[in-house]
């Protein structure tokens, strides 16, 4: 069985103790060499599958792993080809959506399969150059802030502040679903071991405020038909960020969440604070998060949601 290390697994960690909130400003040091270790780990299976390395196959192959489907070539490089269809922007969603589907037993058209890959992307749409370049001169001429400098993203970073309630966020997700009925089945289905992945995506808009994402679950059938939730994770994008969150269940029992925000934010300690009152730790660091890096992980813990 491939299984790349945890990213986090070497870090250098500046500790700082909030009452019963620990936070850790996470430095991360070994996470590009298990990364570099996953990706020669793939291409070796690439190569004893005789398929052909490319950015595609190998994130079909870690699917593949993490869905627990065969591997073999002929049932891996149809979905590659499949997701190559796709606009470049939509390559990894739409591979990530067909592959879903199959481990639920459904063979997804191309049309369902660039349906739910939009509904999953969370690339930026291209940007106009000449707004860009705009932008960039005039904030060549603006004063800098004291201790700021024209490179620092924190420097005019606006606060981003999500306006949204509890139930405001659930009448979005049930809206999302209901107007895709494709993903609505599959979400409902189970897959490999009894295991349910489920997908809720999100576009909010208001005012000046808009973030684009999906929270996921992994979770187990138990016996009764409830669900045993192993691993909540929600990755999103804003105008200024990129953030991935990952809930479990630490060793003591209480809820352990780990975060990555790109690029730095300019108050992480207002972040981890405002999580303090349902997490006993956070952990934060500053990388580009990976694309769908939760179905190229492996859970460590779980623990269950009830409503």
């Amino acid at each position: 069985m491939i299984r790349p290390g945890p990213s986090d697994s070497i870090s250098s960690e500046k500790t700082v103790n909030n009452n019963n909130l620990t936070t850790q400003s996470t430095a991360k040091i070994g996470s590009s060499f298990y990364k570099q270790t996953g990706i020669l780990q793939l291409e070796s299976l690439a190569r004893s599958l005789h398929i052909p390395i490319s950015k595609q196959s190998l994130a079909a192959l870690s699917f593949a792993l993490h869905l627990k489907l065969p591997l073999t070539k002929e049932s891996i490089e149809p979905f590659i080809k499949q997701s190559l269809a796709l606009p470049p922007q939509l390559h990894e969603a739409g591979l990530l959506s067909a592959l879903l589907a199959l481990s639920k037993g459904i063979h997804l058209s191309n049309t369902a399969v660039e349906q739910l890959a939009q509904l999953l992307n969370l690339h930026q749409e291209p940007t106009d150059k000449s707004k860009v370049l705009h932008k960039t001169e005039a904030a060549l001429h603006q004063p800098e802030e004291e201790g700021k400098t024209a490179d620092d993203p924190s420097a005019s970073e606006p606060d981003e502040q999500l306006p949204l309630e509890a139930d405001d966020a659930a009448h979005l997700f049930l809206e999302t679903v209901k107007k895709h009925p494709v993903l609505d089945l599959l979400n409902r289905l189970p897959g490999k071991n009894r295991q349910r992945h489920i997908i809720l995506p999100f576009n909010f808009k208001e005012d000046s405020c808009s973030i684009k994402g999906s929270l996921r679950l992994l979770c187990n059938e138990r016996p009764g038909g409830s669900l045993e939730v192993t691993s909540l994770n929600l990755a999103a994008v804003s105008p200024n960020h990129e953030w991935f969150v990952q809930a479990t269940k630490n060793i003591a029992g209480g809820l352990a969440i780990r975060m990555q925000v790109y690029p730095e934010p300019k108050d992480p300690k207002a972040i981890v604070n405002s999580l303090s009152s349902i997490s006993d730790t956070v952990s934060i660091g500053f990388e580009k998060p990976d694309t769908f890096q939760d179905f190229k992980e492996e859970s460590y813990s779980s623990f269950e949601i009830r409503a």
